[in-house]
């Protein structure tokens, strides 16, 4: 999946804190955890005969910290037919409260010729039960066994830096994927020992992973009849889409970091601009600067009425916009005034 916004070689949006844990953290105070967590994945198995003796635990205390969480299972199948098992028994030991599920294909346990398909079995009976399935696997193992051919929800590959010491850094994996796995030597409060660490490498949110997503129209500031539109600024060089979607097909044309737009609305992630949408990610509240061509009343409320004026601004002076208004006024600070009489600069 490419991204959104043209990021220069080599720069990094890190966001959040995400933890994949195992029985291999030991005793965790999920309390602690809490303040430093945005997202955990917990390992519920390694192959259908050994299940993860802390998931239940880890489950638990996530869910009593409110911490939202996904799982994962260290796939060992040997067949299609094992990976079907495998499936199968995650389903049945992961919490009900998981929000999405991982099968994590490290290693060769059926014929090179098959660890596609089997993986692909193993996400098609997750799909089967009406759950969010991903794939997770090795950076090389990726590219030797043609992993890229996995029809998965969502992607998530590790790759670190040579010298570990569990910061974010510039390596970020070769082929598109959702999560990347930065480091296996981070620090997370509650935790006494090293923990991997993951961020966003995509266009699906934290709130994808989490299930808050809301397809539903976040609508502008109403003032009474009159519907208020902020403006936003650009941050990055970032695609616009034609509908609210990340999708390529829907691509217009590249917006430039600085330019500012009115915001019609958000929906499912995106700001409407007004014959398009951008991702919510790189915009950000601003405000325009216009000039008064006449001496004009601002008002307390978005109208022209005598009973609602306030104070005169002289005629060439220069004022922040802070929104536009659908009956044509500009919001300046608190008051309104018409735009018939200022100019944009």
């Amino acid at each position: 999946m490419e991204r959104d916004c043209l990021f220069e070689e080599g720069e990094i949006k890190a966001l959040g804190k995400i933890v994949d844990i195992s029985k291999w953290q030991g005793t965790i105070d999920f309390a602690k955890f809490a303040t430093e967590a945005d997202m955990a994945i917990v390992r519920v198995q390694y192959g259908s005969s050994t299940e993860d003796i802390k998931h239940k635990e880890y489950e638990a205390g996530l869910k009593a910290n409110g911490v939202p969480f996904g799982a994962y299972a260290y796939a060992r199948f040997v067949s299609v037919a094992d990976a079907k098992v495998e499936a199968q028994d995650f389903l049945a030991r992961a919490d009900a409260a998981t929000k999405f599920y991982v099968v994590d294909v490290e290693e060769l346990t059926c014929p090179a010729s098959e660890v596609v398909a089997a993986t692909q079995a193993f996400i098609d009976v997750l799909r089967s039960a009406g759950k969010k399935a991903g794939l997770y696997t090795g950076h090389s193992f990726y590219k030797t066994y043609n992993m890229g051919a996995v029809d998965a929800d969502f992607v998530w590959i590790p790759r670190y830096q040579t010298n570990d010491d569990g910061t974010i850094h510039q390596y970020v994996p070769d082929m598109p994927c959702d999560l990347w796995q930065y480091s296996q030597n981070g620090r997370i409060a509650g935790v006494a020992g090293a923990v991997d660490l993951n961020t966003l490498n995509g266009e699906k949110s934290l709130d994808w992973f989490t299930g808050k997503v809301s397809a539903s129209i976040t609508e502008p500031t109403a003032v009474g009849d009159v519907k208020v539109y902020p403006y936003v600024k650009i941050t990055a060089d970032v695609w616009m889409h034609s509908s609210p979607d990340f999708e390529v097909s829907t691509r217009v044309r590249v917006l430039k970091a600085g330019e500012i737009y009115k915001n019609y609305g958000e929906n499912n992630g995106l700001i409407g601009i007004g014959g398009g949408y951008v991702s919510a990610k790189y915009v950000e509240n601003t405000n325009q600067v216009a000039t008064t061509t006449s001496d004009v009343w601002t008002h307390s409320t978005p109208d022209t009425d005598v009973a609602s004026r306030v104070k005169v601004l002289s005629a060439g002076t220069s004022w922040k916009i802070y929104a536009e208004t659908s009956n044509n006024m500009f919001k300046v600070g608190g008051e309104y005034v018409s735009k018939s009489y200022m100019t944009i600069n």
